[in-house]
């Protein structure tokens, strides 16, 4: 349903297009981009939001390491944080997770996974295959949403589980900004049913480039929150302070103080709410890029395991 056919640019290829931009006004940017999702799609539409990518210039082969499940951790912030995982050195280990309730037996859980290329997968399974297995070992009756079935540029294969084929559908968008996400939020919910749980993880292609002051993203968040509450006002919205980055396409040495100074103000956004079903989720905590990513900035095998791990815990804490 909706953009499903992804053309991908290889190599170091410098692309502009210029349209009108989520913020309401001819905005022409040159961007640097880790990553892009449907040039072609994006093309199709006249709406598209400006801006000048650059493919990934890395062609890191994804780390074959095996997964392991994380232990609990602890977000540095005082707000009300659901994350039961931390990866230390190069090793984690497993603590028992949560019972699934016994009230979400009989319910099918509608569940949009949102955000970039860590959410779609850039050249690698992502986070959702793992969080997937996971749930149906929980027998949480669930159904992914989104408007995209592909990963970007993996061509490995989805294995069934339990005599179930994978269930692809997702709303991860390759290179994609805070704003550009924003923009497409009315095409993309009323495709499909309306969610009962968001898991967002965004605004890391906005911090990696330096696209816009922290704030500016955190505002968009925040418009994006608004729009999924729109859409179903009884939503669980989990929100990640996103996973730390190396940075590798890019030449900031401070590129995690960066990060961290981000997840800091989505700490803030999230607590002004005053909403329970706007949670905060611990992505950054005990996650080490050096370990955990393949390339500098996306997850390997086991940082992927780390996430789906954290947004399982994180999804039955809230569903409790």
């Amino acid at each position: 349903m909706g953009e499903k056919n992804i053309n991908y640019l290889p190599g170091l290829i410098l692309i502009l297009l210029v349209s009108g931009c989520g913020k309401g006004g001819a905005e022409n940017s040159t961007v640097l981009r880790d990553d892009y999702a449907s040039a072609s799609s994006m093309a199709a539409n006249s709406s598209t939001p400006s801006s000048s990518l650059v493919a990934s210039p890395v062609d890191s082969t994804q780390d074959s390491a095996s997964t392991t499940t994380p232990a609990s951790s602890t977000s540095s912030s005082s707000s009300t944080t659901a994350s039961t995982s931390t990866a230390t050195g190069s090793n984690t280990t497993a603590t028992p997770a949560p019972a699934t309730p016994s009230t979400t037996a009989s319910k099918t859980w509608n569940i949009l996974l949102l955000g970039d290329s860590i959410t779609q997968g850039y050249k690698a399974k992502g986070y959702r295959y793992d969080l997937w297995t996971m749930l149906l070992d929980d027998g949480l009756k669930f159904d992914f949403l989104g408007s995209m079935d592909t990963p970007d540029q993996y061509t490995g294969t989805y294995p069934n589980y339990k005599g179930k084929s994978f269930d692809q559908d997702h709303e991860g968008h390759s290179g994609w900004h805070a704003d550009g996400v924003l923009q497409y939020m009315g095409q993309w919910l009323p495709q499909y049913a309306k969610p009962d749980i968001v898991l967002l993880h965004l605004g890391t292609n906005d911090v990696l480039q330096g696209k816009n002051d922290k704030l500016v993203t955190i505002s968009e968040l925040r418009q994006v929150i608004g729009k999924l509450k729109a859409r179903n006002s009884n939503a669980i919205i989990l929100v990640a302070e996103i996973i730390p980055s190396l940075g590798l396409y890019w030449t900031n040495p401070y590129i995690n103080e960066d990060v961290a100074g981000y997840n800091a103000e989505i700490v803030k956004m999230v607590n002004s709410m005053a909403d329970p079903k706007v949670v905060l989720v611990d992505m950054f905590t005990g996650f080490d890029p050096d370990v955990y990513l393949f390339d500098g900035v996306h997850p390997n095998a086991t940082g992927e395991h780390i996430m789906a791990q954290r947004w399982r815990d994180a999804l039955f804490a809230a569903i409790k």
